[in-house]
């Protein structure tokens, strides 16, 4: 596959987009690089110079919304289910991450979203 580099900032975003929330726990820049048959270290400087950010973290911050979707649409799944899903084998590590980011636990997340669903 021989893309420029503004094609391939856009495909590696459609990509982690289109991950299915399934998949989400083995996205990573390595499934990326076999799916774009390029090396990792040349996705990476890619996209770092064609969007001035870092592709891991992108994959990353893409995993947390698709957590906080996940705990505002599925009040059956348990924090410890969705931090699964997303990748994280250690729910407490995935608690701390969210406290860190949005200020609130998962289950003050969660409980937000419960309390706009019933009221």
């Amino acid at each position: 596959m021989n893309i420029n580099e503004d094609t391939l900032a856009t495909t590696i975003e459609k990509i982690i987009e289109k991950t299915p929330t399934k998949e989400l726990k083995v996205l990573s820049v390595k499934k990326i690089s076999n799916t774009v048959n390029k090396n990792e270290n040349i996705i990476r400087k890619i996209y770092k110079k064609k969007r001035d950010f870092n592709l891991s973290k992108l994959i990353f911050y893409k995993k947390i919304q698709k957590a906080i979707i996940l705990m505002e649409r599925n009040n059956d799944l348990s924090i410890k289910e969705i931090s699964k899903i997303i990748g994280y084998e250690k729910t407490e590590y995935f608690c701390l991450i969210i406290k860190k980011i949005f200020g609130k636990t998962p289950s003050e997340i969660k409980n937000k979203y419960k309390k706009k669903q019933v009221g």
